[in-house]
């Protein structure tokens, strides 16, 4: 009998073994499960935050650039408001300008959308090749930009060109774009960052800042597309082995009384014109210096000679009336007579 029941009671046994063994295996499962799924979760919850952060530094970015804060000795991104207002420095930079000119006056007969599309069309062209030559941008102004150059500003200069070439390719309906011009000069400059917690932006402090606007409003007048100080191409050896160039004379600060001298860096000009300046760039600056002699009689029959080959050249025609303006004076050493005054 108790045979019977042994035997009846093996196979209930082994049921149960089997069983024990499946629940043990399914607990073991979903303990691994669950402990996978939490280290996934982890993995899932720090990628999200990486990408939450790049998103941040990203937009963080286009107001306060990294590159900028760099500059003002700033390492963290994240710093309190109240501690990026207290950072500023002073350094010695390139400086650049860039800028449509006549953009003011032209708006005025353009719809919004097109004034905007215009605007982004000149900075679609400026902003990558600043970028890419190793420029900050502090200022939007107009149609246009101020950038500085803290490492290389033969890099700076190399830039503007490369501008005015991308400018060139833009469509014909675009030649509105063809009025760029570019200032650039070298200086120290005051840098900080300004605003309040909740709007904050970087500002460059510096009469050499002004100094660039003012020759990217001159260079039209001057038949120029990128007019530079010496003190920019001082830092530059070799310049006028590197690029196109022809003096243009001289310009007074009113502040301080000193002479800068100033140069057409033509490489961005079209190429027709180019070839125009390269004929007579040595008739003109013969010229240039004959007008800081005070030989204006003589100096005005070179600048003559310059617009027999290309009578759009709007230097020479300023010349000729400075020329006349000064031929009656008595011939004297006419190195403080500059062709425009920086106040």
């Amino acid at each position: 009998m108790d045979c019977k029941i042994f035997m009846a009671a093996i196979p209930l046994l082994a049921v149960a073994i089997v069983a024990l063994i499946y629940l043990t295996a399914a607990w073991r499962f979903r303990r691994l499960r669950g402990r996978l799924y939490q280290e996934l979760k982890n993995r899932n919850t720090g990628n999200a935050l990486k990408e939450v952060t790049d998103i941040e530094e990203g937009v963080w970015e286009r107001f306060l650039p990294r590159k900028l804060l760099e500059i003002l000795g700033v390492g963290e991104w994240k710093l309190l408001p109240e501690k990026l207002l207290e950072e500023q420095v002073e350094l010695h930079v390139g400086i650049i300008n860039i800028n449509l000119s006549g953009f003011q006056a032209g708006i005025h007969s353009m719809e919004a959308k097109e004034a905007y599309r215009l605007i982004n069309r000149v900075l679609s062209c400026c902003i990558p090749s600043i970028h890419e030559a190793g420029g900050s941008i502090t200022r939007f102004q107009d149609a246009g930009v101020t950038a500085l150059f803290t490492d290389d500003v033969e890099e700076g200069l190399n830039a503007a060109v490369s501008i005015c070439e991308k400018l060139r390719k833009l469509p014909d309906r675009d030649r509105m774009y063809g009025q760029t011009a570019i200032g650039m000069c070298f200086g120290e400059v005051m840098f900080g960052v300004v605003g309040h917690d909740e709007r904050m932006s970087v500002l460059t402090l510096s009469s050499h800042t002004g100094l660039g606007e003012f020759l990217q409003q001159m260079a039209p007048k001057y038949y120029a597309r990128i007019l530079v100080a010496e003190s920019y191409l001082e830092h530059i050896p070799n310049f006028q082995k590197k690029y196109n160039s022809r003096f243009l004379g001289y310009i007074r600060m009113k502040s301080t009384g000193a002479v800068e001298k100033i140069y057409d860096i033509f490489d961005g000009d079209d190429a027709s014109v180019r070839n125009q300046k390269r004929k007579t760039r040595m008739v003109f600056e013969r010229g240039t210096t004959l007008f800081l002699e005070g030989a204006y009689t003589e100096a005005r029959r070179h600048f003559i000679e310059v617009l027999k080959t290309d009578r759009y050249d709007r230097a020479a025609m300023e010349y000729v009336l400075l020329c006349d303006k000064y031929a009656g004076e008595i011939e004297n050493s006419g190195k403080d007579i500059c062709i425009e005054e920086y106040k």
